[in-house]
């Protein structure tokens, strides 16, 4: 009829549930990563523009009063 139980369909079904909850803990665990990645980019490049504001600014300081 059509409404019979099927324990072996029913077994393949929970064993695709489970791989796909495997894979999106790995997809989880991997966005956590490039995350944190994104993070230390940014906190690289702060620090980057802060040094090369810093050293243009030297620069600029003593192109002024050198060269008047």
């Amino acid at each position: 009829m059509g409404n019979e139980f099927d324990p072996t369909e029913w077994g393949k079904v929970l064993e695709r549930l489970n791989y796909q909850d495997r894979e999106l803990r790995a997809l989880r665990d991997d966005v956590a990563h490039l995350v944190s990645l994104a993070n230390q980019g940014k906190g690289s490049l702060m620090a980057l523009t802060t040094v090369g504001a810093l050293v243009g600014s030297v620069i600029t300081w003593l192109a002024t009063h050198l060269w008047k």
